[in-house]
């Protein structure tokens, strides 16, 4: 009130002086989203934007799509664990997941700069505190959940936390679904098109063969896949871009080049100075 405001946003009536207006709402952070989505214009709507939610790995996949949607030729904004990035900007996040107007705020930014794709992380303290709600979502991916962001400043239980994982299904209209997940039959979008290694899916990665020098092959659709990085998680990783890249309509042969480049910052980097030692940092 010192600073001038006038009217106010409550959820519950204040002292406050005859000339402040209050209205009174059943939820602020419900209320912020929707003012912030109208305050930018709803900039999600004019472009396209893909959540990644999970446990492990949304940096990775963020990461992991950047590099091949650029490669197929579109311009692409990140917002996630290491900020927002588009073009030649780069703005540090305080969350993963950031506040409604910043996050309406950046994503405004990026449509003005010309960006044709946000790729963002979706946490689930994002959804819990009402960050994305008006966020509209072309494809929601999800890629894991383990016991993890539990406790008196995070979720109360499991099953909180996978509720608001499962929020963001609601918000797109298009799931990609990690189906070896023993969670994913909470993830529902209107469609859902599903990626696995264990299990049957639209997606399946099989004859994977882990190469010497941190490099993974795997077919998927009878075409041959290799990512520069090790382990069955990286196929997981890789797979979920595959999965968005081919239902954006993206070229096989396409995906598969811009996968062969990928590359992210503190994410299995391998550092060649010891001979005879491989050093990685992770």
């Amino acid at each position: 009130y010192d600073f001038g405001c006038r009217h106010f946003v409550v959820e519950e009536k204040l002292d406050l002086p005859k000339d402040a207006k209050q209205r009174v709402v059943d939820n602020t952070r419900i209320e912020l989203s929707r003012l912030s989505a109208e305050y930018f214009d709803k900039p999600s709507e004019k472009l396209k934007v893909i959540g990644v939610t999970g446990t492990k790995g949304k940096t990775t996949v963020v990461s992991y799509l950047q590099t091949m949607l650029e490669h197929a030729g579109f311009k692409v904004g990140t917002i996630g664990t290491n900020g927002a990035h588009y073009l030649d900007v780069h703005e540090k996040t305080i969350n993963t997941t950031p506040e409604s107007f910043e996050l309406q705020r950046i994503i405004h930014n990026m449509y003005e700069a010309g960006i044709e794709i946000v790729c963002m992380e979706a946490s689930s303290a994002g959804m819990m505190m009402h960050r994305v709600d008006d966020i509209a979502f072309d494809l929601a991916v999800f890629m894991n959940l383990t016991r993890d962001h539990i406790g008196p400043s995070e979720h109360p239980d499991f099953a909180d936390y996978k509720r608001c994982k499962a929020r963001l299904f609601d918000l797109s209209p298009v799931g990609i679904i990690n189906t070896d997940d023993p969670h994913s039959a909470a993830m529902h979008s209107a469609t859902n098109i599903t990626f696995a290694i264990y299990h049957e899916a639209d997606y399946q990665a099989k004859e994977l063969h882990f190469e010497p020098g941190l490099k993974t092959h795997f077919t998927v659709e009878n075409e041959r896949f290799m990512v520069p990085a090790p382990g069955v998680f990286s196929v997981y990783n890789a797979l979920a871009a595959i999965a968005c890249g081919r239902t954006l309509g993206i070229d096989t042969e396409v995906l598969k080049e811009g996968l062969s480049k990928v590359h992210v910052a503190g994410r299995v980097n391998v550092i060649d100075e010891l001979p005879g030692v491989e050093v990685v940092v992770d």
